[in-house]
């Protein structure tokens, strides 16, 4: 963790994902070679979504201290829902400069009408080769949430997770609105609906490119 990052915060309340995966939750590991992999119970291993697309579209990771903050935010914001009345998180444990970051989200639900949802679901698909967890998911609405500028490629993202979803739950026609909502420092989210049918083309393609390079060393 970065000096300048607070340690995460933390609750006597623990959220979890849901059970619906039978095979269990994985581990994640950052090997140099193949980037982010996601190694599963049952001893499947398979890249993460965004490890893909960053290698994919030669892109480079937040610094260090973004990454920590962002995924500090996001385990404050999973506390924040995992208990369905805010209590789960102890806000003591939040630096203040974050509180917006939390509020933003909490407005952004009202916005999109998110009822109750899966939280930081772990997914997978095996027909192409690829995990990821999703922020939420209920019946209808899937969201990534993220904590800085909006890019062109987080629409491929949110198509990655929602194949791999519908694989998990064994419903591959399964309609369901995906977004990321970007939540700001000043308390105001902006939501950005993905609406392009062409964007899981993109991130399988991603997806082939990226198993020719690990297989081939291309």
């Amino acid at each position: 963790m970065c000096a300048n990052v607070p340690p995460l915060p933390h609750s006597t309340t623990k959220y979890q994902a849901s059970a619906c995966l039978a095979i269990g939750d994985p581990q994640v590991s950052d090997d140099a070679r193949r980037g982010r992999i996601y190694v599963w119970p049952d001893g499947v291993e398979l890249p993460g979504v965004t490890t893909i697309i960053t290698r994919g579209l030669g892109l480079t990771y937040d610094s260090p201290e973004a990454a920590a903050r962002g995924t500090a935010i996001h385990e404050a914001c999973a506390l924040l829902d995992g208990s369905g009345d805010g209590s789960g998180l102890d806000w003591s444990s939040v630096p203040e400069e974050w509180y917006g970051y939390l509020h933003s989200w909490e407005k952004a639900k009202k916005w999109i009408g998110l009822g109750p949802c899966e939280i930081e679901l772990p997914v997978r698909s095996n027909r192409y080769g690829y995990a990821g967890r999703l922020d939420r998911v209920s019946t209808l609405i899937l969201v990534d949430l993220k904590s800085g500028s909006p890019e062109p490629w987080h629409a491929l993202q949110t198509a990655a997770y929602l194949e791999a979803w519908r694989e998990t739950i064994g419903r591959p026609r399964k309609f369901c609105t995906r977004m990321s909502v970007y939540l700001r420092e000043n308390g105001t989210p902006a939501v950005q609906e993905h609406e392009d049918s062409t964007d899981l083309r993109v991130f399988l393609a991603l997806a082939q490119v990226y198993h020719w390079r690990v297989a081939t060393g291309g």
